[in-house]
């Protein structure tokens, strides 16, 4: 007879390449292939890959409790560096749709914790845990995320630069002595594209700009005139 044991994935796989993606076929293909026999036959590089689509499928479908055991499988210390940091995003993400905040930030601290990704994916992780940590009001966690993050080359770098500065802007201490958010903008500057935009899809022009306004404001209210110019 016909040998079924890999059919839930090859179905996962067809409803991911069609246009747009049957997420819907694709979710419920995938979860019948992990739960099945066919699962302890796959590939052990490719388990972990397939643990973590379908909890991020089922985190973007809604369904954070679903995705939480998919998730966590994917942030095991046997997991390749890479995948079990973005796990690790989303899994603080799950939590947070969970209201449960202490597992959140845990999820974000593990993953920007991981060590061994390559600095382009390392930079994307921590530009993603800093907004869930902005999100919990772990604002000193967040910006030495984000300052990591903006050490990196390209537009990651700058949309973390362009963050930085915003939380900047609000700290008391860096009072008529605004260097800091002025090389963070200038870097976001340097970053637009032919047309005037940044390359990345979490930072918008328009959150460029209102980090220009706040540290202009910020700056003109500490009497720091020459920051505001410059600005």
């Amino acid at each position: 007879g016909e040998d079924t044991t890999f059919r839930g994935a090859y179905a996962f796989a067809a409803a991911m390449r069609i246009t747009p993606p049957d997420t819907a076929r694709a979710t419920q293909a995938l979860d019948e292939f992990l739960t099945g026999p066919g699962a302890p036959k796959a590939l052990p590089a490719d388990l972990p890959r397939y643990k973590f689509k379908l909890g991020e499928l089922y985190l973007n479908d809604q369904q954070a409790s679903e995705s939480v055991a998919w998730l966590k499988a994917a942030t095991s210390p046997t997991v390749e560096a890479e995948l079990r940091g973005k796990a690790g995003v989303l899994l603080g993400r799950a939590y947070e749709s969970l209201k449960d905040s202490p597992k959140a930030i845990a999820s974000y601290q593990q993953a920007l914790s991981t060590t061994g990704m390559p600095d382009a994916d390392l930079a994307h992780v921590r530009m993603l845990a800093a907004e869930g940590l902005t999100r919990l009001d772990r604002s000193a966690d967040a910006a030495t995320a984000y300052a990591q993050a903006a050490q990196q080359p390209g537009p990651i770098g700058a949309a973390a630069a362009c963050r930085l500065a915003l939380m900047n802007a609000n700290q008391p201490s860096l009072n008529g002595n605004r260097t800091a958010e002025l090389a963070s903008l200038q870097k976001c500057f340097a970053s637009l594209n032919a047309k005037g935009e940044l390359d990345y899809p979490h930072l918008t022009f328009d959150e460029l700009r209102t980090a220009c306004e706040r540290v202009v404001a910020v700056a003109v209210a500490d009497g720091d005139i020459p920051s505001a110019t410059t600005a």
